[in-house]
């Protein structure tokens, strides 16, 4: 579902954090919150932990490991997404977002 609705992709795009920041988007980390929320939901700083028994390279993509999807950097990514958001509803004051 995550990759049919381009969810990553279109997160990346309004980021500011570009991949040469860091090995893993703001996008894939949200799809992680995403997929952690709907399947465990366990509190952040526990959600490297679940996906240490989970298959992320299959999820994710190749070199993607769980140790990337700890607390600090997804709170950064979360923080990110936030900031992209902000800027992109002040700049469409009547609720369209573009594609």
């Amino acid at each position: 579902m995550i990759e049919e609705m381009g969810l990553i992709e279109r997160v990346d795009r309004l980021s500011p954090v570009k991949g040469k920041d860091c090995n893993v988007s703001v996008g894939t980390r949200i799809a992680a919150l995403i997929i952690n929320q709907l399947s465990d939901r366990k509190p952040l700083f526990k959600v490297e932990e679940f996906y240490e028994n989970q298959d992320v390279e299959l999820l994710f993509g190749p070199g993607v490991q769980a140790s990337e999807l700890n607390d600090d950097a997804l709170a950064r990514a979360l923080d990110a997404h936030h900031s992209a958001l902000r800027g992109l509803f002040a700049s469409h004051p009547g609720g369209a977002i573009p594609r």
